[in-house]
């Protein structure tokens, strides 16, 4: 019987995901629970590896509709622009230009924004430094708590 490793489990439970759309028919594919699926979700290189499922899924098809995007966008422009066109079918034209260019812009700015949020995001350092202790002086040292105080912080000494 082979071992199956953290990512696999995590690509396997987001794939289920991406192909079913809910955790609930994804966990009746995979044969799991609900809250299992749900457990999975809430690891972070979920939301990671997930977006890998989506982008490697939607790759191919996504470039189709790159290839055709010229095409479309030269139709669209051509019944804008032919005055033979109804004035209806123009404006609708007009419309789905300007809506499709407006949800472009808009992922762009998004992609924009989530690289400069990584860019700019804490990373936690490897190496701590920590000052040297200087000794003091026996007479200069002051008890700032008692033993107990320190095992047992919230209790209040009598």
């Amino acid at each position: 019987m082979t071992e199956i490793t953290c990512r696999q489990k995590i690509e396997r439970i987001a794939q289920a995901l991406f192909e079913h759309g809910t955790p609930q028919k994804a966990a009746a594919a995979l044969g799991m629970s609900r809250a299992t699926v749900w457990r999975w979700k809430r690891k972070p290189e979920f939301q990671e590896i997930y977006g890998e499922v989506r982008r490697e899924a939607l790759s191919p098809p996504s470039s189709k509709l790159l290839q055709g995007s010229p095409v479309a966008i030269a139709t669209l422009i051509k019944v804008m622009v032919d005055p033979s066109t109804p004035t209806a079918v123009r404006v609708r034209a007009a419309d789905c230009h300007l809506g499709h260019a407006a949800k472009f812009f808009a992922l762009v700015e998004e992609q924009g924004q989530r690289e400069k949020a990584d860019a700019t995001k804490p990373t936690m350092p490897s190496v701590i430094i920590i000052p040297p202790v200087i000794p003091a002086k026996e007479d200069e040292i002051q008890i700032m708590a008692t033993t107990e105080q320190v095992r047992h912080p919230g209790r209040s000494s009598r």
